[in-house]
């Protein structure tokens, strides 16, 4: 048991060296010199409670990496403009969205914006294709680990209980309205 647990905890230490070398070169690509990002990385690190998800078995270090290098990614793809950016940008996004649970959607709002940000949205036409089309690049790597989180939520909670299944989530959602009293209103 106690070789599991040391072997969690090294895994973990391997996510946080990820997640600083991420942030470090994020703030490279923001115009820091490198010792202010290294400055700024470490003591990221070490003065968050990043360094005590480091140090123990949990789950949200892998989390918090791999939602940053979504992130990064995504920046780097409005950077360089090559579509292998949004790619990975995805499956990153794809592997936080199985490592520990529903969470990951509180991301999605954040990300969406910033991807907005990123392209410098117009309402256009073309602009909308493009946006749609990029959207598309990223869901290509999101798509595997979609797949794996929507059938592990099916093994897991069975049909009657989905909350990974959107039809359930909006059947639930609406009962409350659909059963109000009529004569309440009319």
């Amino acid at each position: 048991d106690w070789l599991i647990l040391l072997t969690a905890s090294f895994t973990n230490s391997f996510f946080a060296a990820i997640l600083g070398i991420v942030l470090f070169l994020y703030l490279l690509e923001l115009g820091l010199s490198k010792k202010q990002a290294l400055f700024i990385s470490l003591l990221g690190l070490f003065t968050t409670n990043l360094l005590v998800y480091a140090k123990h078995s949990f789950p949200h270090m892998m989390f918090v990496s791999f939602l940053f290098l979504s992130f990064f990614l995504v920046k780097k793809h409005f950077q360089t403009k090559r579509n292998k950016f949004l790619i990975f940008a995805g499956l990153s996004f794809g592997v936080v969205s199985i490592t520990y649970n529903q969470t990951f959607l509180l991301a999605v709002l954040p990300l969406g914006l910033y991807f907005l940000l990123l392209s410098k949205f117009k309402f256009s036409l073309s602009a909308f294709k493009s946006l749609v089309l990029r959207l598309l690049i990223f869901f290509e790597g999101f798509l595997p680990m979609l797949i794996v989180y929507l059938w592990f939520e099916n093994l897991r909670s069975g049909s009657v209980q989905n909350l990974a299944n959107p039809l359930n989530v909006v059947t639930r959602g609406v009962a409350p309205f659909l059963d109000i009293p009529k004569p309440v209103f009319f």
